[in-house]
């Protein structure tokens, strides 16, 4: 009887199909296969290192090009506007 032979299929592909059986594609099957056992999403690599430095890393203004330079900008400007409401 040919259509025994697709009877399988049918069933897998109807039953897999239904919205609440939770069952698993076979797609699906796969691609969980392929994850690693303790696998976190989404999981960022730890820094190595920050401006050049390992190890515990401060940074201060001048480990950031061009930020002293705004820092002095805004002091003159707030210096102007303390003097003008002198």
């Amino acid at each position: 009887m040919p259509e025994l032979n697709t009877l399988g299929p049918t069933l897998k592909s109807t039953y897999e199909g239904q919205p609440d059986t939770n069952a698993f594609t076979d797609a699906e099957k796969s691609k969980l296969a392929g994850i690693q056992p303790g696998a976190q999403v989404n999981v960022p690599a730890p820094v190595q290192s920050v401006a050049g430095r390992t190890g515990d890393v401060e940074l201060s203004t001048v480990d950031i090009s061009g930020l002293q330079d705004i820092i002095s900008g805004l002091e003159s400007r707030l210096s102007a506007l303390e003097s003008a409401q002198e």
